[in-house]
């Protein structure tokens, strides 16, 4: 199930969509771990790390973990190598 369209460039989105469709659909998550007990229940994010970057942060909200623990998710990190894009002609 996708809940978030936004790319991994935009991994603050990301969280704030993740939060929004969890806190929408908490109800529905809760039964779901209840009567689903086998199943791992993942949140998977995209992270686009362009080649030859040093380093890159993204802060992960407490509300969005708390949530995510209350119902028993896993937080998985997808971290992708992509090669460094051209300035576009509008950016400084």
């Amino acid at each position: 199930m996708t809940i978030s369209d936004a790319s991994g460039d935009s991994v603050p989105l990301q969280l704030d969509e993740s939060l929004a469709f969890l806190r929408a659909n908490i109800a529905a998550i809760s039964r779901l771990a209840d009567v689903a007990a086998d199943c791992k229940l993942t949140l998977d994010l995209s992270w686009n790390f362009p080649r030859g970057t040093i380093g890159q942060y993204n802060t992960l909200p407490a509300e969005l973990m708390g949530v995510m623990s209350s119902l028993g998710i896993d937080l998985m990190l997808s971290v992708y190598d992509i090669a460094s894009r051209p300035k576009s002609p509008n950016s400084d």
